[in-house]
């Protein structure tokens, strides 16, 4: 009898520790009841030890309607979820089944607040809307002034087409049509 009490004792000191320890949340990001205040792009929770390809985590709005998730990883102890998707403000609850390295499923929830402040319409120093200041900006009269002669206006035109990138090309073209036809001509004369 005495021997089998030494072995017991024995065994249980060389068993590591780690090995009959269950996998528990250690972090997470949210935290449990967190209020989060700005757009939040990845759920993270990180365990004390290593978890299995088959963890899982869902998120659900506070109507229990299921959140879509762009991609569920796994990566050693940590189970993370990208989401594209803007959550609106609200609270959330985010449920998740592991399992751990030692084989044990475990369930578990927690939840957390999305309450991102909402930016009223930015004043500017002038007391117009953001909006007001680009329409007026925008809209500078387009008439030619009476002072420039004809001629002048037109090359103040085609100077005027120059300046966007798709003209550019045009103006180009005709530049060098211009070109060709005057050492054609040239070359014409020369030969007569």
């Amino acid at each position: 009898m005495k021997k089998a009490v030494v072995l017991i004792l024995l065994l249980l000191f060389l068993v590591p520790a780690t090995a009959l320890a269950h996998t528990e949340l250690k972090s997470s990001f949210p935290k449990q009841d967190e209020v989060i205040e700005q757009p939040l792009k990845e759920i993270m929770l990180t365990f004390n030890t290593d978890l299995e390809k088959l963890s899982t985590l869902s998120l659900f709005d506070e109507n229990e309607k299921k959140v879509n998730v762009d991609t569920i990883e796994v990566k050693a102890n940590v189970l993370s979820a990208a989401l594209s998707t803007t959550l609106a403000n609200g609270n959330y609850k985010i449920d998740w089944k592991i399992v751990g390295a030692d084989g044990h499923v475990i369930n578990q929830s927690f939840s957390f607040q999305m309450a991102v402040p909402i930016l009223p319409e930015t004043e500017t120093l002038t007391g117009k809307s953001f909006t007001e200041e680009i329409i007026v900006k925008e809209a500078p009269a387009q008439e030619p002034s009476p002072s420039i002669p004809q001629d002048d206006q037109i090359a103040l035109n085609i100077s005027n087409i120059g300046s966007s990138s798709s003209s550019l090309f045009i103006w180009i073209g005709v530049c060098s049509l211009i070109v060709i036809a005057i050492l054609a001509n040239r070359i014409w004369r020369k030969r007569t």
